[in-house]
């Protein structure tokens, strides 16, 4: 996994940035990998997320939960997108959705992380938080 995150202390509207660039099957079993807790254990509102599909082998369906300490791959999700092939999905969410914990993974089939397979090439996925 390549995880970046970018954290804005800025007195009007503090953000934090979270990017990763390899959100895919890249373990052996090619099960898809829960990212827990990707903004370090703070809290906000999600209010943006960006995924881009560049798989062109399917759809995929990116999966987040808003308050689990440690997701595991059989966590239900709390929001799941489905993205096509080669596409691109962006979400803006004015209001925020609240979270105490962040955690997300990709899957190429609707469900839990336990019972799909993680996508067969890369999906990656920028989500922006106050």
């Amino acid at each position: 996994m390549a995880t970046s995150i970018a954290k804005f202390d800025d007195s009007i509207v503090p953000h934090t940035i979270v990017y990763e660039s390899v959100l895919s099957g890249s373990n052996s079993n090619n099960a898809a990998t829960v990212l827990t807790d990707v903004t370090q254990g703070d809290s906000g509102s999600l209010i943006s997320i960006d995924i881009n599909n560049a798989w062109s082998g399917g759809r995929i369906y990116f999966q987040m939960t808003f308050s689990s300490d440690a997701p595991t791959n059989a966590s239900e999700p709390d929001l799941q997108i489905p993205v096509n092939a080669s596409s691109a999905v962006r979400l803006v969410i004015p209001e925020g959705i609240p979270f105490t914990k962040l955690s997300m993974w990709c899957t190429d089939t609707p469900g839990t992380a336990a019972n799909t397979g993680a996508p067969g090439g890369n999906v990656l996925a920028t989500i922006i938080t106050t």
